[in-house]
């Protein structure tokens, strides 16, 4: 990496935790992310990314972007088509991580727009968002004890159950003010 890219990288860094720290400041009531997300600052630090990731297969820098818009909106998949067509790779999203899948994908021949312009105007085919399995987990642990999720314990409320306990059973059930 040359010195110019050192330095247009901690730019583009720099440019992209400042948005951040303005989003969760007491200034965020007037911030803008559709105006910050459509500007000219904002496309030149999403083509780094691209172009980082094209030339060493990092996709860090795309996620910094990507932060930028709510996971699994438009946007967000927009976005990620633009850094398909800018990249030539097909990535794998999944939350908080993107993998490139395949190289030379058809699309870069088409993808030539400003990020805002193609935010505002594309209209093909979004990419997927592959579930995590391991959204839920396999096993909960409750004190000293593990249940399979899938585990059904057969409860009985003893209020509602034939189980009596001594005494007679009196019509109307538990509440009925009634005792014998």
């Amino acid at each position: 990496m040359t010195h110019g890219n050192k330095e247009q990288k901690n730019k583009f860094l720099q440019l992209l935790a400042l948005a951040h720290q303005i989003k969760k400041s007491e200034l965020a009531e007037f911030w803008s992310n559709d105006k910050f997300t459509h500007s000219l600052k904002f496309h030149q630090a999403a083509f780094f990314a691209a172009r980082h990731c094209k030339e060493h297969g990092d996709t860090t820098y795309m996620l910094k972007i990507l932060d930028f818009f709510c996971y699994g909106s438009i946007n967000y998949l927009k976005t990620v088509a633009w850094f398909e067509g800018r990249t030539g790779f097909n990535f794998e999203v999944t939350r908080n991580l993107i993998r490139i899948k395949t190289k030379n994908n058809k699309k870069i021949e088409e993808n030539f727009q400003v990020l805002g312009d193609f935010l505002k105007n594309y209209k093909g085919v979004l990419p997927v968002i592959e579930e995590n399995e391991l959204d839920e987990p396999e096993y909960i642990e409750d004190s000293n004890n593990i249940h399979s999720r899938r585990d059904s314990i057969d409860e009985f409320d003893l209020i509602d159950s034939p189980l009596r306990i001594a005494g007679k059973q009196v019509f109307g059930g538990y509440g009925t003010g009634k005792r014998r």
